[in-house]
């Protein structure tokens, strides 16, 4: 017997006001048969998701998380979603070296991935790719957005 879920996106958008300004705020979800959670999005733990990062700033992540999108709060979805495995790659700026990849399991940065990314230096590119995990209510891992930063 097949089971079939069917998904839709739809997003709402709030308006507020104050004296000052006006602001639009898109929240998009994923409804799921009943529920209906936010769609989730990959940052790492100071809760950025692109862009340029220093390499001290790099240096300094110790984790991924899953969160909302446009979300203020990198660990809003750590009781909803979690991460099983990604996979670190770190590209050079000179082409003498190969990109060097590693499979990390779970969210936390093993010692591996740590040492990796202390020898990231200005001109290499840092990606964090295949990053699965799962929702409440999923039945099997799912793929999660890459994350990618060039390092300044």
């Amino acid at each position: 017997m097949k089971l079939l879920l069917l998904f839709s996106l739809f997003s709402l958008t709030f308006w507020s006001f104050n004296s000052v300004e006006k602001t639009k705020s898109t929240v998009e979800f994923i409804e799921k048969a009943d529920s209906t959670y936010p769609v989730p999005v990959v940052v790492l733990s100071n809760g950025k998701s692109t862009g340029l990062v220093g390499s001290g700033e790099m240096k300094a992540q110790k984790a991924l998380f899953v969160t909302e999108q446009n979300s203020n709060n990198p660990a809003a979805l750590k009781d909803i979603c979690s991460i099983t495995n990604f996979s670190v790659m770190v590209v050079r700026k000179s082409n003498k070296y190969d990109p060097v990849m590693y499979t990390n399991n779970g969210n936390i940065f093993d010692q591996t991935t740590i040492d990796l990314l202390n020898t990231v230096s200005s001109g290499d590119t840092v990606s964090f790719i295949s990053i699965n995990g799962r929702c409440t209510g999923d039945a099997a891992d799912r793929t999660f957005n890459n994350l990618s930063f060039p390092i300044k």
